[in-house]
């Protein structure tokens, strides 16, 4: 092309990652006038390791909710992404399809170094209530060698108000820090455990619950942070907890624990899979009988990911809903399914009469093992 200056070849099939490639032009080729090539021409070149850069986590992600104040988004990869063209590489819209700005100059992200790379920006205004937005992630998107997505990513997304006054009674304001520490004998392999209040990102009161953490490693740490004075409040399997978390988008999972006499519980309120305010509703079915509990600390259990060595989440007004679980109903069971083998250390068989999509594995305490 270009006046029969350059030779372009495209390859017929995908390049093999980590490969050595030779490239050989014989005499045989001509110039478009006839001229021959005086000697052979060969060439080596070494392809990347891999042929698209990978999303860790996200936020947000399709389908979720996003608290309306303050909100940002935030996409999280296995290399460090080239941010001079990232605006030009996203678009957000509302329901009308008008766009949504982001603040740049507020725009972090990574630099050398880091288990992952990542940009975090927020928007430029809070959000509207009940509206619906859309994302865009272009698969032009790529890391510092140039190597791009795979594919362009959409998502949906709902603005909503996670800070919505309940009128549940309340457990906890997690507004004293000074009643929490690190509970050294419950925890495993944590590198240090920060607790502080918040009164700038707070939902409610004067002040949130800030906990930043590091784990020496990205996955078989678990932190409890345990309060030295119980709250009054006594929980049983009828009822229900509802609390506002502040995720930090390591994905590990968040828990209560709660505590009756010769028992410990540990409430799952999910992964920490998203960022900004949630108010999450979990249902107390796991507690025993007519035991009575009350909340006696928060635990984090690492998630084996790139992203969950290092977190900073919050904790606010953690509410008591009375009878709560009371109107859960019962899963109808199917005919027939077991498991085996019992007991087992290395592998479990379920078969089942229909289509089985998801298996838990929780330990006696509600902590969940394998998912």
């Amino acid at each position: 092309e270009k006046n029969n200056l350059r030779m372009v070849f495209t390859p017929s099939q995908t390049y093999q990652t980590s490969t050595i490639y030779t490239v050989g032009i014989s005499t045989d080729a001509k110039h478009a006038g006839g001229m021959a090539m005086t000697a052979p021409f060969e060439m080596s070149f070494f392809t990347a390791d891999r042929n698209y850069m990978s999303i860790l986590g996200q936020f947000p992600k399709d389908g979720e909710e996003v608290h309306f104040d303050n909100p940002a988004i935030e996409v999280r990869f296995d290399k460090l992404p080239n941010v001079t063209p990232i605006l030009k590489q996203i678009e957000i819209v509302d329901s009308e399809g008008v766009a949504v700005k982001l603040n740049t100059r507020k725009m972090t992200y990574s630099k050398n170094g880091g288990e992952y790379g990542f940009f975090r920006i927020p928007f430029t205004k809070d959000l509207t209530v009940g509206s619906e937005y859309k994302m865009t992630l272009s698969k032009e998107i790529s890391d510092k060698d140039g190597i791009p997505l795979q594919d362009s990513v959409v998502v949906k997304f709902t603005a909503v108000d996670a800070g919505v006054e309940k009128t549940d009674s309340l457990i906890e304001g997690m507004e004293d820090v000074t009643i929490y520490a690190l509970n050294e004998q419950g925890s495993v392999d944590v590198t240090s455990a920060t607790i502080s209040a918040d009164k700038t990102n707070k939902l409610f009161g004067a002040s949130c619950m800030n906990i930043a953490y590091e784990f020496p490693a990205t996955e078989g740490s678990e932190m409890l942070l345990s309060s030295f004075a119980l709250a009054e409040t006594k929980l049983t399997c009828n009822d229900a907890v509802g609390v506002h978390v502040f995720g930090d988008l390591t994905a590990n999972e968040a828990y209560l624990e709660v505590i009756a006499p010769e028992d410990v519980k540990y409430i799952p309120l999910g992964q920490m899979d998203f960022l900004g305010w949630r108010y999450i509703e979990v249902p107390l079915t796991m507690l025993e009988g007519e035991k009575e509990y009350q909340l006696a600390g928060v635990k984090v259990v690492q998630t084996p990911s790139l992203m969950s060595r290092i977190g900073e989440f919050k904790l606010d007004n953690i509410n008591y809903i009375k009878d709560g679980a009371a109107g859960i109903e019962n899963i109808e069971s199917m005919t027939s399914i077991t498991v085996y083998p019992n007991p087992a250390s290395e592998y479990l068989i379920a078969n089942a009469d229909g289509l089985i999509d998801c298996v838990e594995l929780v330990s006696m305490h509600g902590i969940i093992i394998a998912k």
